[in-house]
């Protein structure tokens, strides 16, 4: 139910932005979002899929003080930007959940100030998308690769600004807490690159035909070229991610996710007067409609490295609203995207889950309420056998 009226509260705001002059309002609006998505992550107890597996990572973290008499700083292997924010709150005493308060301050920093620069106008309706394809996921659950996406997404200036030092600077910092940020390394020359509307059509076309017959191209990079070129341990993780879980094959999304590059590409001289990011935008949406079918055989890899381009989709889909002129009809795209937003989430307001149903840090330490956490994670943990 809560988080339900969160999606309530900020379909409300993306509401009050398109049908009325909310520009009085919009200050004060995106302040108090702000707030509800740091405390909703930031507070969280024992909730997440992966909320028990950063305890433990939590608890074999060493203090500064246990480090340098141990040589190392952790007895699990992680990044070392995560380990040592793990040190610093281990060595101050506190629980993991004041850390994690400390991240989602962070995080949610960095995404509210980037919706704020890229796509001020419809900045609403893409914490809407962010919220319902990104956040549970990631804020929610995922944090080490919560920290690397949004720093990743704060640099977006920079490759507009050509600032080429301060790009990879953020991209190598936003490694050291998920290694998968390192694809950003070559990221920088292709986003700056307008690519011709006609290569992204052939491509997302061929794209298509490759997760409509199913042709194996993880196979073909991991057995012929990274076994080549790979050490051992990097294999073994690579062959974990490719091989743990089910196939992500064809749906309806991934034909929604072309309408809306192809209904961007279309009108592409349009959006790029209108938006100063919007090459960048549109390059984000096609690679990760690209990655979405050309990675079709693993959730895992796929995920990973389609949350760098998945703020494609997230600003992408409100410049539909540009498209059209008339209110009414601006009211009929939101109704739309307000549609797609709970067919992608719903499962988080309904179904009972390791995030589902919520529960809040200081609520459940001050009332001392029993938590149904770990009741939760074994059920879901017992869904992927």
């Amino acid at each position: 139910m809560y988080y339900f009226l969160f999606f309530i509260v900020l379909c409300a705001a993306c509401l009050v932005s398109i049908a009325v002059d909310g520009k009085e309002y919009s200050k004060y609006i995106y302040i108090f979002l702000f707030f509800l998505f740091w405390f909703t992550a930031g507070l969280r107890y024992e909730t997440g899929i992966d909320y028990y597996a950063y305890k433990d990572i939590y608890l074999d973290t060493y203090t500064f003080k246990d480090a340098i008499i141990n040589e190392k700083i952790s007895e699990v292997v992680a990044e070392p930007g995560y380990l040592l924010l793990n040190s610093l709150f281990r060595s101050f005493g506190t629980e993991i959940n004041i850390m994690f308060f400390f991240i989602s301050l962070v995080t949610s920093f960095l995404l509210f100030n980037s919706f704020q620069k890229y796509l001020s106008k419809y900045k609403f309706i893409a914490l809407l998308i962010y919220f319902s394809f990104v956040y549970f996921t990631l804020d929610m659950s995922g944090i080490r690769q919560a920290i690397a996406v949004n720093i990743f997404l704060y640099s977006f200036r920079f490759i507009l600004e050509r600032k080429m030092i301060k790009y990879f600077f953020m991209v190598i910092l936003a490694s050291f807490f998920h290694a998968s940020a390192l694809i950003g390394l070559v990221l920088y020359w292709l986003f700056n690159k307008k690519i011709s509307s006609s290569f992204i059509v052939v491509l997302t076309l061929f794209g298509l035909i490759v997760i409509s017959m199913k042709i194996s191209i993880i196979n073909i990079i991991v057995d012929d070229v990274l076994t080549k070129i790979m050490p051992a341990t990097a294999m073994f993780k690579l062959f974990y991610y490719s091989t743990s879980d089910n196939i992500w094959g064809l749906n309806i999304k991934v034909f929604f996710n072309i309408i809306v590059l192809f209904i961007l590409v279309y009108n592409r001289k349009i959006l790029a007067d209108r938006f100063v990011y919007f090459n960048l935008i549109l390059n984000s949406l096609f690679f990760y409609v690209f990655c979405r079918e050309i990675l079709w055989e693993s959730i895992n890899i796929n995920s990973r490295i389609n949350f760098y381009f998945i703020f494609g989709l997230v600003m992408g889909i409100p410049l539909l609203l540009d498209l059209v002129q008339k209110k009414h009809s601006k009211i009929g795209v939101f109704v739309f995207v307000i549609a797609i937003n709970f067919y992608q989430c719903s499962e988080f307001f309904f179904i009972r889950s390791a995030v589902n149903p919520y529960q809040n840090y200081f609520i459940y330490k001050t009332f001392n309420l029993k938590s149904t956490g770990q009741e939760r994670f074994k059920e879901e943990a017992n869904k992927q056998l």
